[in-house]
């Protein structure tokens, strides 16, 4: 096998060793997809959502990230308290 190969090869095991994750590793909730439009909407969370205040404080900045990049109207004053009162 040549020289050229060989390194190739080397590479390609050690990429595929850092592309393995563990099955039960949990995903972060910052690297989870969040309905929040459907959540707007019903003006509900999901029991077991919200599980530190940790996880709150990452929810509701990417809940204003959601409503101030989404256009006026997309969404209803009263859906957004609703969803607020239960943090």
């Amino acid at each position: 096998m040549s020289r050229v190969r060989r390194h190739a090869e080397a590479e390609r095991h050690r990429f595929e060793e850092l592309m393995v994750t563990p099955p039960d590793a949990p995903v972060p909730f910052a690297a989870q997809a969040v309905p929040f439009h459907e959540f707007l909407a019903s003006g509900k969370l999901p029991e077991g959502l919200i599980t530190s205040d940790y996880i709150a404080e990452q929810f509701v900045e990417r809940l204003v990230h959601y409503v101030l990049s989404i256009p006026a109207g997309s969404f209803n004053m009263a859906g957004l308290g609703q969803l607020l009162e239960q943090l």
